[in-house]
């Protein structure tokens, strides 16, 4: 088929300017191949959520986070076969849900923030939107990314800093022994303790 012969043409071409540096330039191509593929319903689900996660980050990078928000959720929305591999390296049986999560976590409590910026009092933490330090970590660390001032990008980062301070020490799973067996709880108590593991992790990446 035309349409998959090209949006693959364009992915493998694209392939080396992946960069930060150079997503601008892509983002018209990667934009009209994901919409060609959703026109024809193709069934290339893990191409199509590829070029969805890179118009998304796109769209970040010029802070236009509506629109990244959106393209997070139609990527996240195509189905495509998990990996045991990435379930064991990432936490996430499907491999780019490692960046995609935590970009729709950040867009939910961005839109938690705007929709109840208006029910504080001025005695109350206007960042305590769950009670959940890392949530609010992630709160300050988009207004950070949002302000256009370094001293005001600062302050967030720092108060972002002393949100995360507040959370006790989060320890990944021990490696499994060879020939041990796990059953299905055990396996996926791992897999929730090592996606929180390395959320957390990347959340003070970002950060620093």
């Amino acid at each position: 088929d035309g349409v998959h012969y090209a949006a693959k043409l364009a992915w493998n071409a694209a392939l080396p300017l992946l960069q930060p540096q150079h997503r601008h330039l892509l983002k018209p191509c990667f934009a009209a191949a994901a919409k060609a593929l959703e026109s024809i319903s193709s069934p290339l689900a893990r191409l199509r959520t590829a070029l969805h996660l890179e118009v998304a980050k796109a769209e970040a990078d010029v802070e236009s986070l509506s629109k990244a928000a959106k393209e997070v959720s139609l990527a996240l929305a195509l189905n495509y076969p998990p990996s045991a591999e990435a379930a064991a390296l990432w936490g996430y049986e499907r491999p780019l849900d490692r960046f995609l999560q935590p970009m729709a976590r950040a867009a939910r409590l961005r839109g938690a923030g705007a929709a109840n910026g208006d029910d504080h009092d001025e005695h109350q933490d206007p960042y305590s939107l769950s009670g959940l330090p890392d949530d609010d970590a992630v709160v300050l660390l988009e207004r950070a990314k949002e302000s256009k001032s370094a001293a005001v990008r600062g302050d967030y980062l720092q108060k972002a800093i002393d949100k995360l301070s507040l959370l006790p020490l989060l320890i990944p799973p021990a490696a499994v022994q060879a020939g041990t067996t796990l059953d299905a709880a055990a396996l996926a108590r791992e897999a929730e303790q090592l996606r929180m593991a390395r959320a957390r992790t990347e959340l003070w990446a970002d950060i620093v």
